[in-house]
């Protein structure tokens, strides 16, 4: 049987309780809401902090802090930590997070990476293959994916195993995808190759997230899915909660005849490496 990791993201950087009260902003907020969404069939948990106004952060101390309330309630959850500059860090300020965290997993929007030139990029995917932290790119547009496709057969990723993200739409008033932003996306991604030569992965906003990630699902993408991309469903009620979200993406997997992955399996299949040994 197919398997699929199904991914949380349940906050993100923008919005916060006033958009919905269910949002996860403090430690103990976010490790209860791992709880709960890995009871509903997550596999993995994209984290964002927060600071004290519930304001996008990268700071150290807090993901740490995040890290040790979400282990102490799912002890083998995968955590995905964020870099995203949400136009507020700069490139140097993301490679030190990442370099002083020292997280087995981060996301990475490539556009964001290489905003200082390739050379400091190479310098920072040379350090992160050393250092055993895995990086799933974001690709925002089919020019990102033509980019990544690049650096890839160039072998400039430092990465034999690497893993991507697509991002059906973007962020905005509305925050809306339909299934025509991820064909063609997709249809770049099979046109280069990296349909087939990459580990991939899928999102989707507002009404039409889970259309979207049905048809991501149907044709071999992992997926992520979350208050961080949506907080009503197709009809524009507003959601429970995340852990109903997930709950939504693994019964389309169990109709289309597709296995959740594990926790065991995400990290066979991303080639992550325990936190501990981290070097």
């Amino acid at each position: 049987m197919a398997q699929r990791i199904v991914m949380v993201a349940p906050n993100g950087a923008r919005r916060t309780h006033a958009d919905h009260t269910a949002i996860p902003i403090t430690p103990d907020e976010l490790a209860t809401c791992a709880f709960e969404c890995a009871a509903s069939g997550a596999s993995a948990f994209h984290l964002h902090v927060r600071g004290d106004r519930q304001q996008h952060s990268i700071d150290v101390g807090r993901y740490r802090e995040a890290i040790a309330a979400i282990k102490d309630r799912v002890p083998d959850l995968p955590i995905q930590c964020t870099t995203e500059a949400a136009g507020v860090f700069s490139t140097d300020e993301q490679f030190a997070m990442v370099r002083e965290l020292r997280s087995a997993w981060v996301s990475f929007s490539l556009a964001e990476m290489m905003r200082e030139g390739p050379q400091p990029a190479d310098d920072f995917l040379q350090w992160a293959h050393e250092a055993g932290t895995r990086i799933q790119f974001i690709l925002y547009s089919p020019e990102d994916i033509d980019a990544f496709a690049a650096l890839h057969r160039a072998g400039d990723l430092h990465d034999d195993h690497p893993h991507l993200i697509l991002v059906a739409g973007r962020y905005g008033l509305d925050d809306v995808s339909s299934c025509s932003h991820f064909d063609a996306l997709y249809a770049r991604l099979s046109a280069t190759g990296l349909a087939d030569d990459t580990h991939w992965m899928t999102c989707a906003f507002g009404r039409e997230e889970l259309a979207c990630l049905k048809r991501a699902m149907a044709v071999g993408s992992h997926v992520r899915v979350g208050f961080e991309n949506a907080v009503v469903d197709h009809c524009g009620a507003p959601l429970q909660d995340n852990a109903q979200r997930v709950r939504a993406v693994c019964e389309i997997a169990q109709v289309l005849g597709i296995e959740v992955s594990s926790y065991a399996d995400v990290r066979k299949q991303l080639h992550i490496i325990p936190e501990h040994t981290a070097r």
